[in-house]
């Protein structure tokens, strides 16, 4: 009884310190314990919010997992494992709204940023290319190639169509590496250079591959990878 009597008008406190000061204001499992309340709505979630943390150790490894993969870690029904992928895509798709407006990628850190809107969730690699103007404004951006949590296979010739498709005056090649290591092996290595000798020959300038793991990225411009220019 003494249990039940700390734990009641919880979810009344919590749902006010929210409409009070803001979702901002909440420590990570909070924030997990107020999104799993609207899954398991009979049941203190407190303690399942603080496994999913000790299970995944950070937030953004929660929002990558698959449903598959927090079913089985956590014993939880499909109901509650869904909930996070797809959130995962609803902020994936909201960062991507933000910079499709007329973004202008003309720098390593605007790339970068919009790298790890696309990608950060990602638990399988996924190749990006991203379709700029004259002015290094963002045309678009198209999934190539989406693979394993280690590899992906591109094909060449798709990438050229899907440049042409939008006129493009310079591109950005984009994966991630889920394992989380954001050294370029020599796949990417070996990719890179084939595809920017064969953009170069249509004119087209290769302007970066930016390879994305977690919330970090690097530049392969930047490590001298791609003798090029933003």
């Amino acid at each position: 009884m003494k249990n039940e009597n700390v734990h009641k008008g919880h979810r009344s406190r919590m749902r006010e310190k929210c409409l009070n000061y803001g979702a901002e204001q909440f420590q990570d499992h909070e924030l997990l314990e107020m999104i799993l309340n609207y899954c398991i709505p009979m049941k203190n979630t407190n303690p399942l919010a603080h496994k999913f943390l000790n299970e995944y150790g950070s937030l953004s490894k929660v929002f990558s997992a698959s449903p598959e993969d927090i079913m089985n870690r956590l014993n939880c029904t499909a109901n509650t494992a869904l909930i996070f992928p797809l959130i995962a895509e609803l902020m994936r798709r909201c960062n991507k709204e933000r910079f499709n407006i007329s973004k202008k990628l003309d720098n390593k850190d605007a790339a970068g940023e919009y790298a790890i809107s696309l990608l950060s969730h990602k638990d399988v690699e996924e190749f990006y290319l991203l379709a700029l103007d004259n002015t290094k404004r963002l045309l678009g951006s198209v999934l190539i190639s989406k693979g394993t949590i280690n590899e992906t296979n591109i094909n060449p010739r798709q990438v050229v169509e899907e440049a042409l498709k939008f006129r493009a005056s310079s591109i950005i090649f984009v994966h991630n590496h889920p394992s989380g290591s954001l050294v370029p092996s020599s796949a990417d290595i070996a990719l890179t250079t084939h595809l920017t000798m064969v953009f170069n020959m249509m004119g087209i300038d290769v302007v970066d591959h930016i390879i994305v793991a977690d919330e970090k990225y690097i530049s392969m411009s930047n490590i001298g990878l791609i003798k090029n220019r933003i």
